[in-house]
């Protein structure tokens, strides 16, 4: 089982390094990142999920707990 797991990391940790590496590669060709939100804004909806008036109001009325 562990020898499963170290499996697991390798993969994660390959793919968190070719994120990092595609990243450092569009901040040195000068990617516009507000160009980028406004893509995945637009595919996935990321401002409903990003709006904590919601959140809080959702936590509040299935939890009982009152955030600030």
């Amino acid at each position: 089982m562990s020898k499963a797991w170290r499996v697991v990391i390798i993969i994660v940790l390959i793919i968190m390094i070719l994120g990092a590496v595609s990243f450092g590669v569009g901040v040195i060709t000068g990617a516009d990142f507000n160009r980028i939100g406004s893509v995945l804004n637009d595919m996935y909806n990321l401002d409903f999920y990003l709006d904590m008036d919601m959140w809080t109001s959702w936590i509040s009325s299935e939890f009982g707990i009152v955030l600030p």
